[in-house]
């Protein structure tokens, strides 16, 4: 189900969506500006780009126009995709 407010914000195309084109710019931003501190560290970062390369680990990104505005990195095994983290 699509909410009405979210379709409205989808049809005025203020958005793209990318995949797997910024995996790294994710991780960074999902653990940037974070008060209570973050466990995406630059050693968490190697270690999922490396399984990002070995094609295990994914990006979503939204961006509104060149400016990257959100999203999601996380690991694939088999048919289940687990998020590791989020930004907006």
């Amino acid at each position: 189900h699509v909410p009405r407010r979210l379709a409205a914000t989808i049809r005025q195309n203020k958005f793209r969506v990318t995949v797997n084109t910024r995996f790294a710019e994710v991780m960074r931003a999902c653990a940037a500006d974070r008060p209570e501190g973050t466990w995406v560290t630059d050693e968490m970062v190697r270690a999922y780009t490396l399984l990002h390369k070995l094609g295990h680990a994914h990006s979503l990104e939204v961006w509104q126009g060149e400016e990257l505005a959100g999203g999601i990195y996380g690991v694939s095994a088999g048919g289940l995709f687990a998020g590791e983290s989020m930004f907006h």
